[in-house]
């Protein structure tokens, strides 16, 4: 054992944990080293840290759901956004005589409505194939 690694382990034995995975969290860091959670009083204050915590609680729960309870709740999140991408894009495929201007805003969110249907469709599937992987006894 390298005489340094004694010393990170007396630094951080009496620090606080992760309430992710329970790993030593270094004083004053934001986020965990092991899991990458955020951490800290003010992570559900700043924007920035805000959007890092629920983002890790989504990947969490597509990444590795262990309850039939996460993966119902990715999807009442994320099946309506594709539901309405499924329904909202044959709709916009008809020709409309538009002026050019007109032409770029509706290509903008053609493409919007293209990219969160596939976003929602992809977060569901992962989830459902994590879980089923982990019920299964493999590793999600």
């Amino acid at each position: 054992m390298d005489p340094d690694d004694e010393g990170e382990d007396e630094r951080l034995e009496g620090a606080d944990l992760c309430i992710c995975c329970l790993f030593p969290v270094r004083p004053g860091s934001d986020l965990c080293l092991k899991c990458g959670a955020p951490h800290g009083a003010l992570a559900g204050f700043f924007p920035l840290t805000r959007v890092l915590a629920e983002g890790y609680i989504l990947r969490q729960a597509v990444q590795r759901p262990r309850s039939l309870w996460s993966v119902a709740g990715i999807w009442v999140l994320y099946f309506p956004q594709a539901a309405l991408g499924l329904v909202v894009l044959p709709v916009l495929k008809e020709p409309i005589a538009l002026s050019w201007e007109w032409a770029g805003y509706l290509l903008g969110y053609v493409v919007g409505v293209l990219a969160n249907t596939l976003l929602g469709l992809a977060a569901m599937m992962q989830s459902v194939h994590n879980y089923l992987r982990w019920k299964a006894g493999g590793s999600a």
